[in-house]
């Protein structure tokens, strides 16, 4: 806020009637100080004793002195020569010499410089009589100092030139006249000329009339003592103790000024009285008379005006205070915030701003009241830990500076976040006597927070859950614990009978509502009907403030009993379709919020997109199945020649050793024959395994895992890939450990990862002349997992391979699909494994997969 204007004084004013004439206004001011100076000049030698020289008040002192203080050291020079003059018109009617005139003005001009100076080097210039300080140097210099300084040294002078004789007499009268006139003339002009106007218009009318009855009261004293008391130096008591009552209602009421001008009508009228001969006054020399007046105004203005000064000092402060106050009590009334002030023993609020009406919902008259009311608005859940931590912070046990949130319920049933802080106030002794502190309306922060952090929260679920079956109670959790919900319910569309069934339910541990979850967990609900039917037929979110009081409610009478008011439910859209929907309970009352609603409608498409993801890679899924199975009934027509081999072999034994079990049959020979028969067997056993293999590869069926050993399974694949090695002309070394752990996976999936990685290298190596070689080796890795290579001896890879060699339809095979190398990648990595290529150092490539034991999979 801006500080207001400085006050202008009665000078700055008049120089300011004419801006447009530059020397008019200092003209304007010479002017008056030269008929002031003469005026003040003829008053003071009408209130002159006769047979006397000297004057009982000298005027036009305070008028120079006056005009000092209110105007530039720079232009004083301009207000002498104006006063110059005067002085020498208001000098002639006594006579004498220019030099005799002039002499007293060189005095006089002395005396208020040495004043002036004084009182700008020391107080404010103009000095503030309402202040002590300011107050006391102006009497010590103005009305003391500079006097007693030029009238000794002007007594002294005038002495020396043989124009005086009794130096005693002229000093003395010469410095009472002085004192007198800066005790009374001079304070009263100066704060005539500072306020002007101004002062009289921010008066008021009952001071007008008490300013009239302290006047009539003076004036009647002063009659009555002057009519009443005898005439000699004992009845001056009474003359200088019958108008005080009235001088210090002037003091207390209206101030310095109001005590000068008084002043001054008493010391006119003890001076009018001494000139008539009349009053205590006029027992003695006219001399004496002047010197007992002038003690006895200067004994009755002194204390006097000190109380003035006091008194106007404190009511300056008490309205800079209260000033202080009123700016305080805006500030409180226009920020947003909180702001209150708590006395602790006894405990009682001093002040609360206007804004806890606002943010509480309560009249800041019933917390003057009652001063624990704010803790009876904080949610049970908080407000345990507030009423621990504030007596903690009261205890001493923490730092002087309070600083917590918490929440409130409004009452309306809206809860609200609240940010405080505070600090203690101590007494000498160190103990905390006052807490005062602001707080924060942060719901709207909080609120931005909360939803923040559950669309997070939520996304996070999405990103690795499974199935909705898997992430429906953690969302229903999130949603009721980071927005403060007490019940969360899913809902599921059944298409077939048209309803919404009842899925799953969460609740916080507090809130017991058995017959509400049982009731929905029996019901179904159409379009339209109840909240989820709602939100199902508009599509859209829905808020009902209290369910108790909606009638489209079916489950109203047991939400009653069981103390559920406040609910919303959203959709979970796939599309447009509505595939589900997600209702929350309160047991407050709570009005809308359409924040809330725009956010869980974001939550339920997230979780649409989710089921839409999930679909999506089911059918992905789906038809990597269909092409793995396409691969390897491929794999296998190109192997015909090969399995037609394999089975050929057994075959044909088996042939053979049915003919030799004939003819040992003839010879009757029983041992050979049963020999021949166990042959037999044999072969048609590995008969059997060969179709058996050859089937379980060719069979579309969902994936089967077991624990197997991933030896046994090689040894099956080069089983069946022998007799392709050995049309090839490629010789095989296998190098498997025997020290290998048992995995957990799909024996016929590896199968086929092997068998494609190997016919590669077979086909591989059909395009070089030299030695063909396929080393396959396995070992157990330092993961407790194993890795297993399949290495050639082929033209090897180049990089542009490596870098596209797993990418779908890329292919260096002129007749390649391009989808061999993917699948199994695919394969490897359901299993947790990984799959990668290497070019050798000599020649050929190497093809690594890793499989881990499968333990955390099992």
């Amino acid at each position: 806020m801006r500080d207001p204007a400085p006050r202008q004084s009665g000078v700055e004013q008049i120089s300011r009637i004419r801006p447009s004439l530059p020397y008019a206004h200092t003209a304007l001011i010479a002017l008056l100080v030269c008929a002031g100076y003469y005026l003040g000049a003829e008053l003071a030698f009408m209130l002159r004793i006769p047979s006397t020289r000297s004057a009982i008040i000298w005027v036009p002192n305070a008028v120079l002195l006056a005009v000092l203080l209110l105007t530039p050291p720079r232009t004083w020079a301009i207000w002498f020569l104006a006063a110059l003059p005067a002085h020498l018109v208001a000098q002639s009617r006594d006579g004498g010499f220019v030099l005799v005139l002039l002499y007293p003005f060189f005095a006089n001009v002395a005396q208020v410089i040495i004043a002036a100076m004084g009182l700008r080097c020391l107080a404010a210039a103009p000095p503030r009589f309402n202040i002590l300080r300011d107050m006391t140097l102006f009497v010590l210099i103005a009305a003391i100092t500079a006097p007693a300084l030029i009238s000794f040294l002007a007594a002294w002078l005038f002495v020396s030139v043989g124009w005086e004789t009794d130096f005693w007499l002229v000093s003395r009268g010469r410095f009472l006249n002085n004192m007198t006139t800066g005790l009374t003339v001079a304070p009263l002009i100066l704060m005539a000329a500072e306020s002007g106007l101004a002062g009289l218009r921010r008066r008021r009318g009952q001071r007008y009339v008490e300013f009239a009855l302290l006047a009539v009261g003076l004036g009647g004293t002063l009659y009555l003592t002057h009519t009443w008391t005898t005439v000699g130096a004992g009845s001056i008591p009474l003359q200088l103790y019958a108008p005080l009552p009235f001088l210090l209602w002037a003091a207390v009421r209206f101030g310095p000024g109001g005590l000068c001008l008084f002043l001054l009508v008493v010391a006119a009228h003890a001076i009018s009285g001494t000139i008539s001969g009349r009053g205590p006054y006029v027992a003695q020399t006219p001399a004496e008379n002047v010197l007992t007046l002038q003690i006895s105004l200067a004994v009755l203005a002194i204390p006097l005006m000190f109380v003035a000064a006091l008194i106007g000092e404190r009511r300056k402060k008490e309205e800079a205070l209260r000033e202080s106050e009123e700016r305080f009590r805006w500030m409180g009334d226009a920020i947003p915030d909180v702001i209150w002030f708590t006395a602790l023993e006894p405990e009682k609020i001093l002040y609360v701003s206007p804004s806890f009406e606002r943010i509480w919902g309560l009249p800041v008259e019933d917390l003057y009241r009652n001063p624990r009311l704010w803790t009876e608005t904080i949610l049970p859940e908080d407000r345990d830990h507030v009423n621990k931590t504030f007596a903690r912070w009261i205890a001493g046990e923490k730092v002087n500076y309070h600083d917590i949130e918490y929440r409130i319920i409004q009452p309306n049933g809206a809860i609200r976040w609240i940010h405080e802080r505070g600090v203690l106030r101590l007494n000498d002794q160190g103990k905390p006597y006052l807490a005062s502190g602001i707080s924060t309306d942060i719901t709207e922060r909080k609120q931005a927070e909360q939803r923040l952090i559950v669309q997070h929260t939520v996304t996070q679920m999405l990103a690795t859950a499974a199935t909705l079956e898997e992430v429906t109670p953690k969302i229903l959790q999130a949603v009721c614990k980071c927005l403060v919900w007490d019940l969360g319910e899913l809902w599921c569309t059944d298409r077939a009978a048209g309803v919404l069934r009842w899925v799953e339910v969460w609740h916080k541990e507090s809130i017991e509502a058995p017959q509400f979850v049982a009731t929905s967990r029996d019901r179904t609900f159409m379009p339209g009907i109840g909240l989820p039917g709602r939100v199902w037929s508009s599509r859209e979110p829905a808020y009902i403030p209290d369910v108790v009081q909606d009638s489209n409610f079916r489950r109203a009478s047991i939400a009653a009993r069981e103390g559920l008011h406040a609910a919303f439910g959203f959709p979970i859209l796939l599309g447009s379709e509505v595939v589900g929907v997600m209702d929350f309970f309160s047991q407050d009352i709570r009005q809308p919020d359409q924040d809330l609603l725009d956010m869980m409608a974001t939550i339920g498409s997230q979780i649409g997109q989710f089921i839409e993801r999930k679909r999506a890679e089911e059918a992905f899924h789906t038809a990597q199945m269909e092409l793995a199975h396409v691969t390897r009934v491929a794999t296998l027509g190109e192997m015909t020649a090969s399995i037609a081999h394999e089975i050929n072999q057994p075959l044909g034994a088996l042939v053979n050793n049915a003919g030799a079990c004939l003819g040992w049959l003839d010879a009757e020979n029983l041992e050979e024959a049963r020999n021949s028969v166990a042959l037999m067997m044999d072969d048609a056993q590995r008969a059997s395994e060969i179709i058996t293999r050859i089937r379980a590869l060719v069979k579309k069926a969902p994936p089967q895992k077991d624990w197997l050993e991933i030896n046994q399974t090689i040894r099956e694949v080069i089983g069946l890939a022998r007799n392709e090695m050995q049309r090839n002309g490629v010789a095989l070394e296998t190098q498997l450990s025997d020290d290998m752990p048992l995995i957990f996976a799909d024996r016929i999936q590896l199968q086929q990862v092997m068998l494609n990685l190997m016919m590669n290298a077979i086909e591989a190596m059909t395009q070089v002349t030299t030695p063909r070689e396929l080393l396959i080796s396995s070992e157990a890795d330092d993961s407790k997992g194993v890795v297993v290579v399949v290495r050639d001896s082929g033209p090897g890879l180049d990089s542009k391979s490596l870098e596209r060699l797993f990418e779908p339809f890329y292919t260096t095979k002129p007749q390649g699909m391009g989808m061999g190398l993917a699948i199994c990648r695919s394969i490897v990595q359901a299993h947790g494994g990984r799959l990668w290529a290497a070019t050798n150092r000599d020649r050929g490539a190497s093809f690594h997969f890793s499989l881990p034991t499968g333990e955390e999979l099992a």
